[in-house]
């Protein structure tokens, strides 16, 4: 099933109401078949015939008869999702969400922002055309349009006029087939990308237009690998990236392509490392056989009990966050740092590949934030470096035999945000108190249809969600919050405590330990590297607005006086960033829930000035 009913516009002026409905309620039948949690209800059919209505009144003097009407089209890859009406031609599309209301509750909203975004991003067959959202207030009488960021809130009379001001006389028919057939290619999240890679042998689409350097990174790794085997080379590739850039599903795809039964390098043993604990264990609980992931720890410790040999190729994954000379001997793990021990391992007497990706202004851990320095000096002189334009003054001066720069090493374009590829410069711009530019940015990125809020009522952020997602098991939502989160804190959801990340994420909906019961929240040191649909941010007392500025506070305890952390220090550092890393794990939007306290007002009025909406 491709739509409910889909008519040439001058056919469907002359429908009638009831027989219409009947073939909509025949529809919706089948479309229970394969969607059998969605029922049919009175609300519906009343809907569709207010819709109805409307249309024929608004449409029965519009002029261009090559446009094409499609009633809930299916999109089968975003769960079965329907907007509600398409008004189709050659070169545009109206996509039309009605509402027998006055006014948009903030979930409806986002829905009708959704299919705009779906329409205008994933539909192949849309991607040239000019999409146009509009969410109908059927009950509102207000007799012109309001836009804000890419969506136009119109009554009946805005809705007539927006059509007669905007649409445009087709230069040529529609092949209405080829396009309700269209390629439908949604942006998956990373986790799932890397799944599909490995359980059924499926390569992300990434768009190019939007990721243009992942290709070129790409081919960069594979012939750098081929010139490495031939000329028995060893190199250290240092890749960088904003927050949501692709670069762990880039190294991941980089494993998948080497141990691929036709690969050549099937004897080289490729090994995925991550300094990020969690994510492992959220990718090793999809996977069947997970073998090649592994912490630095695990790796080191298997080569020396020689359960891997032959280990030539190595991806190490948040690689500023491994553990120094002088933490491995407080631990007893040896007597030299791990990037130290891998690159011994991969010195044999052929030949290797160690491929070191770093997170851009991500630094959350102790020690992270001297990482590309310590690989610049654990580098051999027997070894080559490609890396990233961002380090060639830390490897200017090392010992390798070579050091090329490489700009396609550098992964500048976020690809999480669903279109809205601006979301890590804004959340820049806001952390680094430029506000002015932060409002003109947030301003783009809701022409992307991608929106924040902010609130002081949890519950409002519960109903906003279960409205919003209902019936979708395939979304991801949940509460985030600092490690620093004060322990006096009066919050509608628990601590940290232990939370097994895992379950957290992978958990369907309905499941008590799924982060969309919104009963646990993870720190920062949890998710980094994680993706939600939409992440809740419990935005605490660690880093308030004070005098136009950020000010991070240390761990305040009950009783004790909050103390501010010193600028310039790495402290310093870690609390902003913790905030950065939650401000960019949306891909449909952020949630911000600030308490209603006093020393947090400033917080909440500042979030509210950039332009992120009030949620109701």
């Amino acid at each position: 099933m491709l739509s409910f009913c889909t008519y040439p516009l001058e056919i469907f002026k002359q429908l009638n109401k009831s027989e219409w409905l009947e073939t909509m309620k025949a529809a919706h039948r089948q479309y229970e078949i394969e969607y059998p949690n969605r029922d049919l209800h009175e609300g519906q059919i009343f809907a569709w015939g207010d819709c109805f209505e409307v249309l024929q009144r608004v449409l029965a003097d519009f002029p261009y008869p090559d446009f094409h009407i499609i009633f809930e089209y299916v999109l089968h890859l975003e769960n079965g999702c329907r907007p509600d009406v398409l008004l189709v031609s050659s070169e545009q599309v109206f996509v039309l969400e009605f509402k027998h209301k006055d006014s948009a509750p903030d979930a409806d909203i986002a829905q009708a922002d959704m299919y705009g975004r779906f329409m205008s991003t994933c539909h192949v067959e849309s991607r040239d055309k000019e999409v146009i959202t509009c969410l109908v207030l059927t009950t509102s009488t207000e007799p012109e349009e309001r836009i804000d960021g890419s969506l136009h809130f119109v009554s009946e009379q805005a809705l007539k006029k927006l059509l007669q001001e905007k649409s445009k006389s087709p230069s040529h028919p529609l092949d209405i087939e080829k396009w309700q057939d269209s390629i439908y290619e949604p942006d998956k999240n990373s986790l799932q990308s890397m799944v599909d890679m490995f359980e059924l042998g499926e390569l992300p689409h990434l768009k190019t237009a939007r990721s243009p350097k992942i290709p070129v990174a790409s081919n960069f790794l594979r012939t750098l690998t081929a010139e490495a085997q031939a000329k028995k080379e060893h190199w250290l590739c240092v890749i960088s990236g904003v927050p949501g850039a692709g670069k762990t599903l880039l190294g991941v795809q980089y494993i998948y392509e080497m141990r691929k039964p036709e690969s050549t390098y099937q004897e080289a043993n490729a090994t995925y490392v991550s300094g990020n604990g969690p994510l492992l264990k959220v990718l090793k609980g999809q996977l069947r056989y997970p073998t090649f992931l592994m912490t630095a720890p695990a790796l080191i410790k298997s080569h020396h009990q020689g359960h891997l040999k032959d280990t030539k190729l190595v991806v190490f994954d948040e690689a500023q966050r491994m553990w120094s000379e002088k933490r491995m001997k407080e631990k007893n793990r040896g007597d030299f740092s791990e990037n130290q021990q891998i690159i011994d391992i991969l010195s044999g007497p052929d030949w290797g590949v160690l491929i070191a990706l770093i997170g851009e202004g991500q630094e959350i851990y102790e020690g992270e934030e001297g990482g590309i320095d310590a690989w610049a000096k654990a580098v051999p002189s027997n070894w080559k470096v490609a890396c990233s334009p961002k380090y060639k003054e830390a490897f200017s001066a090392c010992k390798a035999k070579k050091v090329t720069i490489e700009p396609s090493l550098h992964l500048d374009v976020s690809i999480r945000s669903q279109g809205a590829e601006q979301v890590s410069h804004f959340v820049n711009t806001l952390l680094d108190n430029n506000i002015e530019e932060a409002k003109i940015l947030y301003q783009q990125i809701k022409e992307k249809h991608f929106r924040m809020y902010v609130t002081q009522d949890f519950q409002a952020i519960k109903a906003y969600c279960h409205q919003l997602y209902e019936g979708r098991d395939d979304k991801r939502y949940g509460c985030i919050t600092s490690s620093k989160n004060p322990k006096n804190s009066k919050v509608s959801w628990s601590k940290n405590g232990k939370i097994d990340i895992a379950s957290w994420f992978n958990a369907p909906p309905s499941s008590p330990k799924s982060c969309c019961q919104m009963n646990q929240s993870p720190s920062e040191f949890d998710v980094e590297g994680l993706e939600l649909d939409l992440p809740i941010i419990g935005w605490f007392e660690d880093l308030r607005w004070e005098d136009g500025a950020w000010v991070p506070y240390k761990k305040k305890y009950p009783g004790a006086k909050a103390e501010k952390y010193v600028p310039g220090t790495p402290d310093y550092r870690y609390r902003i960033n913790t905030y950065r890393v939650f401000l960019t794990r949306g891909r449909d939007g952020v949630l911000i829930y600030v308490p209603p306290q006093a020393n947090l007002m400033p917080v909440y009025e500042i979030l509210k000035e950039v332009g992120i909406e009030e949620l109701h």
